[in-house]
């Protein structure tokens, strides 16, 4: 009878270290996913930031009002897919936002292409 009691006992503390060491394990990977997660935002924002930078010398006051919108309708849904797990929608949302009215250009004097291709570059490498 002793035996089988150390037999469970010695079943469950295997039991225990084996769920710890996945919990762990688990844990590391989340927060290792999270910091990619951070850094890709971070990188995306201090790209937006210094798009919006750019000099719209020349371009009408509403244009330029107009393009920052945009931008920040755009940065909105991109880090919207990421913080939902949903980066695979990155492409179709550049593709979307690339030329919102067919046949009309993006308002102000920035380079949205070059803008657009440094988002992907950001979220989804082997897209590019």
């Amino acid at each position: 009878m002793m035996k089988i009691g150390r037999t469970v006992v010695g079943i469950l503390v295997g039991l225990i270290l084996v769920g710890s060491v996945v919990l762990v394990t688990l844990q590391q990977q989340a927060s290792a996913f999270g910091f990619v997660e951070r850094q890709q935002i971070g990188n995306f924002q201090k790209l937006t930031g210094e798009f919006l930078q750019n000099p719209t010398s020349g371009q009408p006051s509403q244009d330029v009002a107009q393009s920052r919108e945009l931008v920040a309708q755009f940065e909105r849904e991109i880090i919207n897919a990421v913080l939902n797990d949903h980066t695979f929608l990155i492409p179709a949302i550049v593709d979307k936002w690339n030329n919102p009215v067919p046949g009309r250009p993006l308002p102000g004097g920035m380079n949205w292409d070059d803008y657009f291709d440094n988002t992907l570059s950001i979220f989804c490498r082997p897209c590019i």
